[in-house]
């Protein structure tokens, strides 16, 4: 009897020195979990503080702080936001540059430098910060979004629509991502998965604006001018100051006008929208060929000379500047520019033959050389660019090579992040 008595009080014993250590365990996680909450708290507390600040704040920020990223980040931000690119693109770099090993805030610095790359026009560059990105976090729906955009920019609408499809997968209440997407799908003439992007996009925010005029666009595109008129009145609802939807309205119109009234109507719409988007070269566009057919021929010539300006390869508007000029009776003026037109024009046929070929052939490196100089000649340094960055890195010999880098100067991809390898 005694000795049972005393095995229980051993069990007892031995029960309570475990239920203490495991209260102990358990007071050291509370503790710990409330440390890490108050280390993020703080955190949080900090970045919140950091975007409240200006850029001057920031740059006094970093000059007193020099190890201090999450500042020199939302500098960075800052620049980026008041349309200071270099400075944005330096001040990211020096970010990437100072991490000895990838931080959670790594890809999203990739991100946003490749964004940076793109407004530049510097595709290599971005396509090896976006890379990078994706590296450290595959299923970043921000960074595979923007890989869709670099390659719609690049002239990969295919590529794009699969990045940007994704891209809505992961993140399905972007309605940016879905809108992308719907422009992706046009440029492959892809009307009816073009609407449904734009019509996803509108159920998960009726307001949104560039969902309305997108749409518009595609049922314009069909000839669906009723319906294309119903959302880009939607739109002009919502955003009358809205250049895209005025213009498109106006394309309508010219397209329809059967009277001098209409026809007039149509150019009062776009004078409304280049008075918002002065730099508009499709309004500069659309409002001489208005003048062609009012049989105003030197007004003509002037608004087609400002749609060059502002897009000097803008071929539709060498056309009709011929005409323009035939029409005011300057004959030669009209010879020349035909012939300038005509030499564009086989250029165009050959850079899309490329195009197509590259497509099925990318490891022909003679023919994006080849690519590379149309881009050139046509005033497409950013793509050129990408092509020489791309012969340089795997066809060095290529005879292409000596005359684009002599006319591009060499450019520096960004530097690989930590932990990632380049492409």
């Amino acid at each position: 009897m005694i000795s049972a008595e005393k095995g229980t009080a051993q069990t007892s014993t031995a029960r309570n020195s475990r239920l203490r250590g495991l209260s102990l365990i358990l007071a050291i996680v509370a503790v710990i979990a409330f440390v890490v909450a108050m280390m993020r708290g703080r955190s949080a507390s900090q970045d919140a503080e950091l975007q409240r600040m200006s850029a001057v704040e920031l740059e006094t920020r970093v000059k007193n702080e020099p190890d201090n990223n999450a500042a020199r980040y939302r500098l960075g931000l800052a620049y980026m936001r008041e349309n200071r690119l270099p400075d944005a693109t330096k001040t990211l770099l020096a970010v990437i540059e100072s991490q000895q090993e990838p931080t959670p805030q790594t890809a999203d610095v990739l991100n946003d430098l490749g964004v940076l790359y793109l407004l530049q026009e510097r595709y290599y560059e971005s396509l090896v910060s976006l890379q990078q990105a994706l590296e450290l976090r595959p299923n970043f729906s921000a960074a595979l979004a923007n890989m869709g955009r670099l390659h719609l920019a690049t002239k990969m609408p295919f590529t794009a629509t699969k990045e940007l499809q994704k891209a809505s997968e992961l993140d399905t209440d972007d309605v940016t991502v879905l809108c992308d997407l719907g422009e992706a799908h046009q440029h492959t003439l892809n009307h009816d998965a073009a609407a449904q992007a734009y019509q996803k996009a509108l159920k998960l925010d009726p307001r949104h604006v560039p969902a309305h005029i997108g749409l518009g666009k595609v049922y314009y595109s069909e000839g669906k001018n009723e319906q294309a008129t119903i959302s880009l009145n939607e739109a002009l609802k919502l955003a009358p100051d809205s250049a895209p939807a005025l213009l498109t309205l106006a394309r309508i119109g010219i397209e329809t006008a059967q009277t001098p009234d209409q026809l007039q109507a149509a150019a009062d719409k776009i004078q409304t929208a280049l008075k918002i988007e002065p730099q508009s070269s499709d309004g500069w566009y659309d409002l001489g060929k208005i003048a062609i057919r009012q049989n105003r021929p030197k007004d003509a010539i002037e608004h087609l000379k400002k749609a060059l300006a502002a897009s000097p390869m803008h071929n539709g508007a060498l056309h009709q500047i011929e005409r323009a000029l035939r029409a005011d009776g300057r004959t030669a003026e009209a010879d020349r520019t035909k012939k300038v037109l005509e030499e564009r024009l086989l250029r165009e046929r050959e850079e899309l033959r490329l195009e197509e070929y590259i497509e099925h052939h990318p490891k022909d490196w003679d023919a994006q050389g080849k690519l590379a100089e149309i881009y050139l000649l046509s005033g497409k340094r950013g793509l050129a660019m990408l092509l020489q960055q791309r012969l340089q890195q795997n066809a060095p010999d290529n005879a292409a090579l000596p005359a684009l880098n002599k006319a591009l100067g060499q450019q520096t991809a960004p530097p690989s992040s930590p932990g990632t390898k380049e492409p």
